[in-house]
C-alpha cells in the first residue's frame, strides 16, 4: 500500500497506528504467538525491500574505502613528520642537551600534528558541506535522508581529525627525539640505511602501497563489473517491456472475478495502439518479485526460478523455443500438468537426452511433463546469472498478477493509453506501471555508483602514493648524497647507484603489494554480490592494479634517483 504521512507526524507515529488497525483486522488468536506489526519505508526508497542488504554492503565498502584514503592520507603525513623530525635532530639535539625533557619535545611535535590535523579537519568540514548534495543526488538518496551536518558529524569529524593528527606524530616525534646527543650536536646527518627512522620509513611506505593496491583492484573490479552488466545477455529485449501490476480491493479476491478480469483485461490491452502483444504472469521481469522451486537431483538440492504465465509469455518476452513446443491456452484453461524448462535446465537434467516428453515426477513429484525447452532468461538478480527456469501454466487467480505488454517503438508513448483502458475497464482498481528496462537499469547503477567512488578515491589514493613514495625517495636520496659521492669515486657507475636505489627504494613497496593482494583478496568477497560477470579474484583487474601501482613507485623513484646519480663526487668531498 501507498501513504502520505500527514504533516508533522513521524513515520514511528504512523507504524504504530497502522499496527493497532492491523492487529484489531486480523485478530489473532489469544497465545497462538503471532504478531501483528507495520513497517513503512519511504516510496522509491533503494534502502528498502530485498535490496536492503546490498545497499548496506555498498555504504559500508564507501566507508571502508574513504577510511583506506584517510589511513594513506596519514601515512603521508607521518612520512613528512618523520623526515621534519630527522632534520631537526640538530634543534632538538640542542634542546635536549640545554635540558629539556623529551617528553616535553614529543608533546611540542604531535601539538603541531594536531594543529595540521584539526585545521585540515575544518577545510574538510566547508568541502563536505558543499559535496554532500551532489554525492546525495549522485547516488539517489530519498528526499527523507538528510545529508546536513549534524552534532553527530562534527563530533565524528573532531574525533578523526584529532586521532589523525596524533596518530600522524606521535611516531615520528619518539623517533625523532630518540638517539645520542652528540651527533646532531656536531651537524653529522643521520644514516638513512640504517635505524629505527629508515624502518619506520620502510614500513610506512609498505602500508601505503599496501591500502593503494587495496583500493585500485575494488576500483578495477567495479569498473569491470560496470562494463560486464551493460553487456550481459538477459535472453530477450527489455526496452519495449512494461508490466502492469493491478490492486484489486477485498470485494476481488475471488478466484472467478479474477479471471474474467484479465481474460477482458488482456483482450482491451491488445487492441491499444503500439502495443505488440500482451501476456499474463505473477512474476514479471525485474519487478522484485521472483519465486523459487527446489527440485532433487541425485539427493543433491536444485533451486530454479518458477514462472507461471500464460500461453502467450515466451512470445511477448521474446524467448526462443529451443525444442518442442510452448504449452497452449487451452492447456492453460484446463490446468493440464505440462510444463517447459530453459535451455539450462535441461541441459543439467536430461544431459545427451531430449528432455520433451520426460516427467518432473522424479524431481518435484510434480507429475507434469515437459513439453519444450526455451532459451535462457534472466529475469530476477543480474548478479546471479541463473539461467535454470521452470515455467507453469498460470492455474490460480486469487493473488493477483501482472499483465507484460510488449510495445512497438518506445513504451513510454503508450502507457497513457494502456493506463487509460485499464482505468476505464475498472475505476477501482490501482494500477502500477514499470518500465523494464528502468527496473534492469537500477540494478546496473549499483556497480556504476561504487565505480565512480571507487575510481575517484583509488585515483587520490594513487596520488598520494605517488606523492609519498617521491617525498620519502627524495629525502632519503638527500641524505644519502655523501655515501653516493663516495661510492662514484671509487668507480661505480650512475646505472650502478640508479639500480641501488631502485632496490632500496622499491622493496618496501613490493612487500606491501604483496601484503595488499592478500587484503584486496578479502575485500573483494565482500563486493561479490554486486559483481556482475566478473569474479572476485579477476587476474585481470588484479594484475592491471599491481602493474600500475609498480609503474607508478618506479616513476616517483626514477626522478630523484636520477638526480642522486649524477651528483659530482668533487663537490661532495669537498663538503665532508
Amino acid at each position: 500500500m501507498y501513504g502520505r504521512i500527514s504533516p508533522g507526524a513521524t513515520r514511528s507515529q504512523a507504524e504504530a497506528e497502522l499496527g493497532a488497525l492491523a492487529a484489531a483486522i486480523v485478530k489473532p488468536e489469544p497465545n497462538a504467538g503471532a504478531t501483528i506489526g507495520v513497517r513503512l519505508d519511504p516510496a522509491g526508497s533503494r534502502f528498502s525491500g530485498s535490496d536492503g542488504a546490498v545497499l548496506l554492503l555498498v555504504v559500508a565498502m564507501v566507508l571502508i574505502l574513504v577510511g583506506l584514503v584517510v589511513l594513506l592520507a596519514c601515512v603521508n603525513v607521518a612520512n613528512l613528520q618523520l623526515a621534519s623530525a630527522i632534520a631537526r635532530r640538530r634543534e632538538i639535539g640542542v634542546r635536549l642537551a640545554l635540558g629539556a625533557a623529551r617528553g616535553r619535545i614529543i608533546r611540542q611535535l604531535v601539538t603541531e600534528s594536531l594543529a595540521l590535523g584539526l585545521v585540515a579537519g575544518a577545510i574538510a568540514l566547508f568541502m563536505t558541506i558543499w559535496f554532500g548534495p551532489v554525492l546525495a543526488a549522485v547516488v539517489r538518496l530519498p528526499v527523507t535522508v538528510d545529508m546536513t551536518p549534524d552534532v553527530r558529524v562534527y563530533l565524528f569529524l573532531s574525533l578523526v581529525s584529532i586521532a589523525a593528527g596524533i596518530g600522524a606524530g606521535l611516531a615520528p616525534a619518539r623517533h625523532g627525539t630518540r638517539g645520542d646527543l652528540l651527533t646532531p650536536l656536531k651537524g653529522d646527518g643521520p644514516r638513512s640505511g640504517s635505524g629505527r627512522p629508515s624502518r619506520l620509513r620502510s614500513t610506512l611506505i609498505g602500508v601505503q602501497a599496501a591500502a593503494s593496491l587495496v583500493l585500485v583492484v575494488l576500483a578495477a573490479l567495479l569498473t569491470r563489473a560496470t562494463i560486464s552488466a551493460t553487456k550481459v545477455d538477459i535472453g530477450f529485449d527489455a526496452r519495449s517491456l512494461v508490466f502492469i501490476a493491478p490492486a484489486f480491493g477485498q470485494e476481488r479476491i475471488d478466484a472467478a472475478k479474477m479471471q474474467a478480469y484479465w481474460d477482458v483485461a488482456l483482450e482491451r490491452v491488445r487492441t491499444v495502439p503500439n502495443v505488440r502483444a500482451a501476456t499474463l504472469t505473477l512474476y514479471p521481469p525485474y519487478s522484485g518479485l521472483t519465486a523459487t522451486r527446489e527440485l532433487t537431483r541425485n539427493g543433491v538440492p536444485y533451486l530454479t526460478y518458477l514462472h507461471e504465465t500464460r500461453a502467450d509469455y515466451f512470445a511477448t518476452l521474446g524467448q526462443r523455443v529451443v525444442r518442442g513446443r510452448p504449452y497452449t491456452a487451452d492447456e492453460v484453461k484446463a490446468r493440464a500438468k505440462v510444463a517447459v524448462v530453459s535451455d539450462t535446465l535441461a541441459r543439467d537434467f536430461w544431459p545427451g537426452q531430449d528432455p520433451v516428453g520426460q516427467s518432473l515426477t522424479p524431481f518435484d513429484g510434480s507429475n507434469d511433463t515437459v513439453i519444450g525447452v526455451v532459451s535462457d532468461a534472466i529475469t530476477g538478480r543480474l548478479h546471479e546469472r541463473n539461467g535454470a527456469a521452470l515455467y507453469r501454466p498460470l492455474q490460480s487467480f486469487d493473488h493477483g498478477g501482472s499483465i507484460v505488454v510488449r510495445t512497438e517503438g518506445a513504451p513510454e508513448a503508450a502507457i497513457p493509453a494502456i493506463r487509460d483502458t485499464l482505468q476505464r475497464l475498472d475505476p477501482s482498481v490501482r494500477l502500477q506501471v514499470n518500465l523494464v528496462s528502468a527496473s534492469l537499469q537500477d540494478q546496473i547503477e549499483e556497480p556504476r555508483i561504487m565505480a565512480m567512488l571507487a575510481g575517484a578515491l583509488a585515483a587520490l589514493a594513487l596520488g598520494l602514493a605517488i606523492v609519498g613514495i617521491y617525498g620519502v625517495t627524495t629525502f632519503v636520496t638527500g641524505q644519502r648524497t655523501r655515501e653516493i659521492g663516495l661510492r662514484i669515486a671509487v668507480g661505480a657507475t650512475s646505472g650502478d647507484v640508479m639500480r641501488l636505489l631502485l632496490k632500496d627504494s622499491l622493496r618496501p613497496v613490493a612487500i606491501g603489494l604483496a601484503a595488499g593482494a592478500g587484503v584486496a583478496l578479502i575485500a573483494s568477497q565482500l563486493i561479490a554480490g554486486i559483481l556482475y560477470g566478473v569474479g572476485a579474484r579477476d587476474p585481470l583487474a588484479f594484475g592491471s592494479a599491481i602493474a600500475v601501482l609498480l609503474v607508478s613507485a618506479a616513476a616517483a623513484v626514477v626522478i630523484p634517483a636520477r638526480r642522486a646519480a649524477r651528483v659530482d663526487p668533487a663537490f661532495v668531498l669537498r663538503q665532508s
